[in-house]
């Protein structure tokens, strides 16, 4: 490959910046305007996420049969997990007994909420949430109640919590394309 510099001056002498009314562009313009475009993707990322969660929440609930169960007991239990890169760890979950009327048929179930909690204290303020004789929203798959999950918030993602995140990562990536385009202004006396 050639370097020819009479290729480069076939259009004649670029005139600098700074002759044609428009500071160099600061490091900092770029910066925003990289991170304003990763918050933006993100963003748009989650509000696919909302909307898989929404639609997954509207099937169980167009699907599945509402009601309240009756608690008729509680459990905050251990999980061990192997893994080749972390070794053993530990979760704790939270397990109810529920009692349900299905077509006039008294039906008991198990409600689990999962290894969700890194802490046994964590696990324990959720089950006392729903004590023993009270009651808890569950959905269950009809016709005859053998499925069982919750119908109130658990601890796990929603579509809601992941929407209003994804908002929040908008704006904040918005603030920063516009604070970037604000970066490149005309030299004082000079116009565009």
């Amino acid at each position: 490959m050639r370097n020819d510099s009479g290729i480069t001056n076939l259009l004649g002498p670029r005139a600098p910046l700074t002759q044609a009314g428009l500071a160099p562009p600061a490091a900092g313009g770029r910066i925003f305007r990289s991170l304003g475009r990763i918050l933006v993707s993100f963003a748009a990322l989650l509000l696919l996420l909302s909307i898989y969660l929404g639609c997954v929440d509207y099937w169980l609930r167009a699907r599945w049969i509402q009601t309240d169960a009756e608690v008729m007991g509680v459990e905050a239990y251990e999980s061990v997990h192997h893994s080749a890169r972390r070794g053993m760890e530990t979760f704790y979950g939270v397990r109810y007994t529920v009692s349900f009327r299905v077509n006039e048929v008294t039906r008991q179930s198990q409600l689990d909420f999962g290894p969700a909690f890194s802490s046994k204290v964590e696990a324990e303020a959720w089950a006392t949430r729903f004590p023993q004789g009270s009651q808890i929203p569950i959905l269950y798959k009809p016709p005859d109640g053998a499925d069982v999950r919750s119908a109130g918030d658990a601890p796990n993602l929603t579509a809601l919590g992941t929407l209003k995140l994804a908002g929040g990562l908008f704006l904040a990536g918005l603030l920063a394309l516009v604070s970037s385009k604000a970066e490149v202004s005309p030299l004082p006396g000079m116009s565009r």
